[in-house]
């Protein structure tokens, strides 16, 4: 069942412009204010440019110079969004 019944009936493709809306579940978390977890924060993501392996490393890489290659970025990638974070309460 892809959820094409309850799409009909709830008018989704009306509402979406979409013949087949991607549905999912979801949850809903309920919490004490004075709950001693942290406090909910926006999640931050950006998207890098490709790598083309082939063009960088050749025919044949090996393969533990491309994940360190690979790691490399994403870690600077995390080192730069880190640095921009704002403070959870201020």
């Amino acid at each position: 069942m892809r959820g094409t019944w309850l799409a009909e009936h709830l008018g989704l493709k009306r509402l979406l412009r979409s013949e087949h809306p991607a549905l999912s579940s979801f949850s809903v978390r309920v919490q004490r204010r004075d709950s001693p977890t942290a406090a909910t924060d926006k999640i931050v993501t950006e998207v890098l440019d490709p790598i083309d392996i082939t063009a960088r490393f050749g025919e044949d890489p090996d393969i533990d110079e491309v994940d360190e290659y690979v790691r490399s970025v994403m870690q600077e990638a995390l080192d730069k969004l880190a640095a921009t974070a704002l403070p959870v309460l201020g």
